[in-house]
Parts: structure tokens; C-alpha cells; sequence
């Protein structure tokens, strides 16, 4: 079994974001709406299936708790359930579209795409772009639907006109690569990447160039660029863990490592206590890994705790205490029924 670093979601990849919600203030009793909300972010999807039912009993904003309640058939891999109820929230009420209902069409259109129904997907974008025609968002997911159907020419325009309202964000050209690169269309995606290099060189920071080198696999120039860019005060985790990971890619794990450690001796980070564990993994040093594993999850970052688990099994499984790792993978399974490596993994895992 093999480490791997699980993504984290975003709109671009197509996949689930689990958003906020809103958050009680001060001293005031949090609404159910608020409680669901607080239980999606702990990945209690069926508590707060319940709550969100609660909080429509109880009177309270039926849209915002049908939106949470569609939110946390999502977190169990339900997309079945989730378009039926976010459906049911775009005719809660009102006639003229807020907010909250471009809200739900983006992740009805992310529905239709986990299902596969990428017209659908395509076609919920449509509408957005119909009303809102500088949407950005909505030209990148809906790229990202038509690379799926094949409509390749397609796809690349949507991103260039992403890219039209979003010439100051560098990003934007690491997002359309990696959009490529899931669809096996790599060479597609660098064509993006060299574009923001040639568009862009005179102004670019040198983190941008350093992180672009990075994503274009030319590890020794996005050292170089990113060196530059702490050395000129850039110090921040970003920084960090792309330059730490050059390291790692031009085989010296250890001065990764030791980049990772400095970081971490003042600023905890659970995207670097995993990268730690990941080396750790990979000079099978199992041990060390887990400790920075159990680093990682203690910083309750729900971005990255996929990742820990994830690794945490790899590390109790390669030391051979398959219980252990049997147990974890129950849990994780329970929480992250969507991922389907995980689904193969336990099959293996049971027979041991």
C-alpha cells in the first residue's frame, strides 16, 4: 500500500466544499442551522441531517437548511440525495436569485458531476453564465465538465475567459493544470503553466514563478525561485511546503525534512506535520511518521485530516499491526465513503 496525498476539495477539482456555514457569535445560542453546520465541519453528516430537519420544524431559514442538509448528503457520497434536496431549496422561495441560489447551482452542478451527468453539470453552469456573464467560477467548472464530455476546444475556451477575469491571479493557471492533468491530459495543462510564464515574467513574484516551475516537474528552477522568495522574507507555509517538496523531488528528503521542522518548531502546520510524514513513509521510518501524523490530526485542520488518516493506516499497515490499521480504516470508511482507493484498500486490510 502506498502513501498518497489526498487533494484537498475545491470548487476546481469538482469535488465537495464543505463550507462554514454561519457561526454563532459571542454569547448568543447557536441555531440548529448553526449546530448543523458546526457537525458537517466534524463530519457527523447524519447529525446534522437530523439538525438541519430540526431546524426546519423549529421555523428557521427552510433555504439555508435545506442547503446544509444537501451539504451533508454530499459529505456521505449521497449525490442522489443531495440534488433532490438542493432542488427542493431553489423552490423554498423567491422568485428573483440571491446569493444563496448561485450558490446551490454551483454545487448542483457539482452533483451532476460526481454522478456523472456532465450535461447536467454543463447546463447548470449555462445558467449561471446567463445571468451572471463575468462569473468566473462558473467558466472553470463548467471547463472542467466539458474536458469530461470530450469537448476539449470547448473546455480551453472557458478557461481563457476564466483567465480574462483573473489576470492578477497567477493561481488560475495552476487550477486549469490540474484540471488536465486528472483527465490524463497533462500536456494540455503545461501549455497553461508556460503561458502564465510568458504573459507574466516582468511582474510575477518570485514565488509564483518558484510554485509554476514546481507544477511544470522542473524541480531545480522552482528551488531556485522559491529560495529567492524566502530569502526575501516570503516564509510562509506555502512557501515551505513547495520548496520542501522541490527538495524532496531532487532527492534529498532529509534538508526537506529539516525545512518542514524549522517551520514547525514555532508555527504548527498539519500540511507540514503530514509532508513530514510522508518522507518519513518513504525512508520507511514508520514510527517517526505516525508521530508527526498524530501532530498533524491534533491541529484539527479538516483540510488535511483525510490526509493523516489516510497516511496513519499506511504507517500501522507497513509495521504490520494490521488490527490497528483495520480499525482505523473502519472509521475512515464511515466518514469518507466516497473514496473508493480506501474501499479497495479494506478489502485487503480484511483478510489480513
Amino acid at each position: 500500500m502506498k502513501v498518497r496525498l489526498v487533494k484537498k476539495l475545491g470548487i476546481y477539482a469538482g469535488i465537495l466544499v464543505v463550507c462554514a456555514g454561519l457561526s454563532a457569535c459571542g454569547d448568543k445560542e447557536p441555531t440548529n442551522i448553526e449546530l448543523g453546520f458546526e457537525d458537517i465541519n466534524a463530519l457527523k453528516y447524519d447529525d446534522a441531517i437530523t439538525v438541519f430537519d430540526v431546524a426546519i420544524e423549529n421555523g428557521e431559514n427552510k433555504k439555508e437548511a435545506l442547503r446544509g442538509k444537501a451539504l451533508a448528503y454530499m459529505g456521505k457520497g449521497d449525490y442522489e440525495n443531495a440534488e433532490a434536496t438542493f432542488i427542493e431549496a431553489l423552490n423554498s422561495g423567491g422568485s428573483v436569485p440571491k446569493d444563496i441560489d448561485y450558490d446551490i447551482n454551483y454545487y448542483l452542478g457539482v452533483c451532476y458531476y460526481k454522478m456523472g451527468r456532465y450535461d447536467d453539470s454543463i447546463a447548470r453552469y449555462d445558467a449561471i453564465i446567463d445571468l451572471r456573464p463575468k462569473e468566473r467560477d462558473a467558466y472553470m467548472q463548467r471547463g472542467i465538465a466539458r474536458i469530461a464530455v470530450g469537448k476539449i476546444n470547448e473546455a480551453k475556451e472557458d478557461f481563457d475567459t476564466a483567465i480574462s477575469y483573473s489576470k492578477k491571479d497567477n493561481g488560475i493557471y495552476i487550477d486549469i493544470f490540474n484540471a488536465f492533468r486528472e483527465a490524463g491530459l497533462t500536456q494540455d495543462g503545461e501549455v497553461y503553466l508556460q503561458q502564465a510564464l510568458d504573459s507574466n515574467d516582468s511582474s510575477m513574484s518570485k514565488f509564483d514563478k518558484g510554485r509554476i516551475y514546481f507544477y511544470l516537474e522542473d524541480y531545480t528552477n522552482a528551488r531556485n525561485f522559491l529560495e529567492e522568495a524566502r530569502n526575501e522574507g516570503e516564509k510562509g507555509e506555502d512557501v515551505i511546503l513547495l520548496l520542501g517538496q522541490s527538495y524532496e523531488n531532487l532527492g534529498d528528503k532529509n534538508y526537506a525534512i529539516s525545512l518542514y521542522d524549522t517551520y514547525l518548531a514555532t508555527t504548527p502546520s498539519a500540511a507540514l506535520y503530514n509532508q513530514c510524514a510522508k518522507c518519513y513513509i518513504e525512508l520507511k521510518d514508520y514510527s517517526d511518521a505516525v508521530t508527526y501524523i498524530n501532530n498533524g490530526l491534533s491541529q484539527e485542520d479538516k483540510s488535511y485530516d483525510q490526509q493523516l488518516r489516510f497516511n496513519q493506516i499506511v504507517c500501522y499497515e507497513m509495521m504490520g499491526d494490521f488490527e490497528t490499521a483495520r480499525s482505523l480504516m473502519a472509521t475512515y470508511i464511515k466518514d469518507y465513503p466516497d473514496d473508493e482507493v480506501a474501499a479497495r484498500e479494506n478489502k485487503f486490510l480484511i483478510t489480513r
